[in-house]
């Protein structure tokens, strides 16, 4: 479907974008990100106490809230090739869900740097949701799954990165590559200056020097966190210099400061993690009832303790086919501490795990792992369509041009968009899959566009690779004998159901088949729309009309007895019926539908080429019982689908098609066996857009298609609020 996002959002936030028209909720102001209990306030506070404690008075350097933090939410850590991979991405801004970015990518990278697959989804309200299909035959190696937003990628600020197995039974020679080393930031830890944090009490610190006979300029001391310069203040050049840094009015995260001298010159730097226990929700999970038995029914219950609104995702797979991976991050850890930094969340909800996380970070301090995407460009607002208009001679005095979008599915958007002195046009804020064809018109001049193809950014692709996670991984992999006999049971299942599906998409019924036109109109109807009583289907695919017949209505022009069809100008056509008057004697006027959308003229009817059309279908007055039609004639006119268009219908100069974003498949008609895979494996149940709206509970049912014996559980996902939840529960049949 088509959507044109408006460009202030009343709709449910988090919400999938093929939910957007059924909406209509405010869900909160602007004015709610300032509230008292948020971290802007948390952090106004940690200035002015931080001035207090260190006695300066100095004013502070703060950077406006731009950087933003992705994680990616998979069904499962580890896959076999063939499965698909379901994913949803959580993009937070300074602590919050992300209005900032309109449009995320997800990459899967071999290990010498290559870009495998990417997808191109749309973020509404700091969520996007997708899946992979991992080809069949795609080598068994150590990949990396990477996502990032283009303000991340101007930036430089590509942060998630996973360690990706994907095991392949048929395919299981790795690619030999040569090891990349990680490459270090140019900053070089002065020897003779050290910063300690005290591990009893983390918010003091102690700046040493080792030679007393070293001088160095004016000193300063500089903190940040996630990216952000929260604090920039002079020093006493008196050594050793202890400060105490009043880590409760922080949010919690990873606080990194450093020693600068003369304003430039880093000399020291040290992280610590700051845990005021402020960051997440803890719900817990109820059981209604559960099932072990094959198409056994399940419902569970997530719940909070107060009242919640939210956007989540959940997942639940089989415990004895899922592979497992060495990589513990999750949605808490991730957006707290850096990717690489290996910590499950239950150590982050500790207070004295604060030793440990900083060994980590410790270990890990001056080196990166995310790589950079090298962009010039901004975000853009959804997909964005420019070009300009022309003609041979003079400038287009035209100030609109109507274009007519049609999805792939059929559905239809119309649009009247300006054009400036120039010619120029730009059609934003578009939502839809895979690709639209677009029709354009201009209403009084003979015209031709031109379209830029290029308005997504030029994207340079360089990582740097986490080597010593990626040797562990294929360690892991090779001792693991179980995962490998799981791994060769899994690819045979997949391999076994994709050689069935095929089969049966070559195997001829023979049956007593329905009329050609007959097939169009089960095609393209729905609802009321497919009724054959009283009606006359005129199949246009099947009995193409020639090339000169003009628009649809020079085409049906005495064509169907009834109905009269008089042209006024170009496009203005009166259409009405000859065998029903109105009560004063005039004729009544034909009710024009477009793709069973009821149109007020018939302007946008008459600019589609003849040669778009597939089907048109004519009801007798009184025969088609639709609110305020009453007994006036119906005249339904369908536009072809994309599969019905022919090569030749490409070569005219009036539509065009555009890119969209990567086509989503619903797990539930995957389940079922629409794309041929009845069984999904190891994943039993999954669910990107578990909203939640002003609750206390959210319920989840699912059928254990399979009747697996254990089940492992994981909800996850943030609040309105940025608050985070996690929680994961293992599910065992006692027998």
């Amino acid at each position: 479907m088509i959507f044109k996002m408006p460009c202030i959002f009343s709709i449910a936030w988090g919400l999938n974008p093929r939910l957007l028209r059924l909406q209509n909720v405010t869900l909160f102001k602007m004015t709610e990100h300032f509230t008292f209990n948020t971290p802007m306030t948390k952090f106004l506070a940690f200035i002015f106490c931080f001035f207090c404690s260190i006695g300066y008075s100095q004013s502070v350097k703060i950077y406006p809230p731009s950087n933003e933090q992705v994680y990616i939410h998979t069904d499962k850590k580890a896959y076999v090739a063939g499965e698909m991979i379901w994913f949803k991405a959580y993009v937070l801004s300074e602590y919050t869900p992300s209005d900032l970015s309109k449009n995320m990518f997800v990459e899967i990278i071999d290990r010498s740097g290559a870009i495998i697959i990417s997808n191109h989804l749309p973020i509404i309200w700091g969520t996007s949701s997708g899946n992979i299909l991992l080809p069949l035959d795609l080598p068994e190696d150590v990949y990396i799954l990477r996502a990032y937003t283009l303000i991340q990628a101007k930036k430089k600020e590509i942060k998630f990165i996973q360690v990706l197995p994907i095991l392949n039974p048929s395919n299981n020679q790795k690619k030999k590559v040569v090891s990349q080393k990680t490459e270090a930031a140019e900053f070089q830890q002065a020897e003779n200056i050290s910063i300690k944090f005290n591990d009893l009490n983390p918010g003091e610190l102690v700046i040493s020097k080792n030679n007393e006979n070293e001088y160095l300029g004016d000193l300063s001391l500089r903190g940040s966190i996630l990216g952000k310069l929260v604090f920039d203040q002079p020093l006493k050049n008196a050594f050793p210099i202890k400060v105490k840094l009043p880590l409760n009015a922080l949010p919690s995260g990873v606080l990194q400061v450093a020693l600068v001298e003369n304003k430039k010159k880093i000399l020291a730097k040290k992280s610590t993690f700051v845990n005021n226990q402020d960051f997440s929700i803890e719900p817990i999970i109820t059981t209604d009832s559960m099932s072990f038995n094959a198409g056994g029914s399940n419902v569970f219950n997530i719940e909070f303790q107060d009242s919640i609104t939210g956007s989540f995702s959940f997942s639940v797979t089989d415990m004895e086919k899922e592979l497992k991976s060495i990589s513990q991050n999750n949605i808490i850890s991730t957006f707290l501490i850096p990717s690489h930094v290996q910590l499950p969340a239950s150590t982050l909800l500790i207070k004295d795990s604060i030793s440990k996380i900083n060994d980590e970070l410790s270990k890990m301090e001056f080196y990166n792992y995310s790589g950079v995407v090298d962009t010039v460009t901004s975000d853009l607002p959804y997909i964005q369509i420019k070009g300009w208009a022309f003609k041979k001679k003079g400038k287009v005095k035209e100030k609109e041009i109507s274009f007519i979008l049609q999805a792939k599915d059929s559905s239809t958007n119309f649009l009247e968009v300006p054009i400036d002195k120039d010619g120029k046009f730009v059609i934003e804020d578009l939502v839809y899959e895979d690709s639209a064809t677009i029709y354009y018109q201009l209403h009084n001049e003979l015209f031709d566009i031109n379209i830029d193809y290029d308005t997504l950014p030029k994207i340079k692709n360089n990582i740097n690779i986490p080597q010593e996670e990626v040797d562990k991984t294929i360690a892991f992999l090779q001792e693991s004998a179980v995962q490998n006999v799981v791994a060769k049971e899994i690819h045979k299942e997949l391999v076994d159901a994709n050689t069935k599906f095929k089969s049966l998409k070559e195997v001829v019924v023979s049956t007593r088949k329905p009329s050609k036109a007959m097939l169009v109109n089960k095609k393209y109807t729905s609802g009321m729309f497919s009724s054959t009583s009283n009606s006359k289907i005129m199949d246009l695919i099947n009995d193409p009309p020639s090339s000169k017949a003009g628009n649809v209505f020079d085409y049906l022009q005495s064509k169907i007895a009834g109905l009269s069809i008089t042209k006024k100008s170009a496009t203005n056509y009166e259409v009405t019926s000859t065998r029903v008057m109105s009560l004063t004697g005039g004729k009544i006027p034909a009710s024009i539908f477009l793709d069973e959308v009821l149109l007020s003229g018939t302007d946008m009817a008459a600019s589609v080429p003849i040669s778009q059309i597939a089907m048109v279908k004519y009801y007798t007055p009184g025969s088609l019982n639709l609110p305020s039609i009453g007994v006036a004639p119906v005249l339904v006119i369908y536009t072809k689908k994309y599969d019905d268009m022919v090569a030749t219908d490409m070569t005219g100069n009036k539509f065009f098609k555009y890119p969209g974003y990567a086509v989503t498949t619903n797990f539930e008609e995957y389940t079922a066996g629409a794309t041929g895979n009845y069984n999904i494996i190891s994943t039993l149940f999954w669910e990107p857009e578990a909203i939640v709206q002003l609750e206390k509970k959210y319920t989840i049912r699912f059928v254990n298609h399979k009747g697996a014996k254990r089940m492992h559980l994981v909800f996850e996902g943030f609040t309105d609020k940025g608050k985070l939840i996690h929680i994961e529960k293992d599910i065992v049949s006692p027998e």
